[in-house]
């Protein structure tokens, strides 16, 4: 299997992993992060975490006070990756992270999410945009509250 790395700009790349740093390229190409600003091609630290381990990203990170609201977007049957979910559920155990796991790309394909929170996870299944934007309120409301951490 071939790794795709920039498939939209002709240089495509092959890695020795066999996997694809952008897995579904036309979606992705469909829903650019906010403030997308051209993709970084991590090969050149291949090895450096051992044969397997590749940098990874959020789809977005809010701070407030030294808490944090993290952003996974995956559409509909598309699971995190393994590593994906190890780096989750590690962070999650640190008491100023909580991680939404969000289904679809987009505010109108928005079908569900999934809060982990200080080792709760709480499903929003059939949520959509206004009951994610209510949480987020909610969560900066709480976060503003807070003492900054040192």
């Amino acid at each position: 299997e071939t790794r795709i790395i920039f498939p939209w700009d002709g240089t495509a790349g092959l890695g020795h992993l066999g996997e694809r740093m952008i897995v579904y390229p036309e979606a992705f190409k469909r829903s650019l992060p906010a403030g997308f600003d051209g993709t970084f091609g991590w090969d050149f630290l291949r090895g450096c975490f051992g044969p397997k381990i590749m940098p990874m990203d959020f789809d977005a990170v809010v701070e407030r006070h030294g808490n944090f609201l993290v952003f996974e977007t995956k559409d509909a049957g598309v699971p995190l990756k393994e590593g994906q979910q190890r780096t989750l559920a590690e962070l999650v155990k640190l008491p100023q992270f909580t991680v939404i796991l969000l289904r679809g790309k987009r505010e109108e394909d928005i079908h569900g999410f999934t809060v982990w929170q200080k080792g709760r996870v709480s499903p929003h299944p059939d949520a959509d945009a206004d009951e994610l934007r209510a949480y987020c309120t909610a969560w900066f409301e709480w976060a503003d509250r807070q003492e900054r951490t040192p």
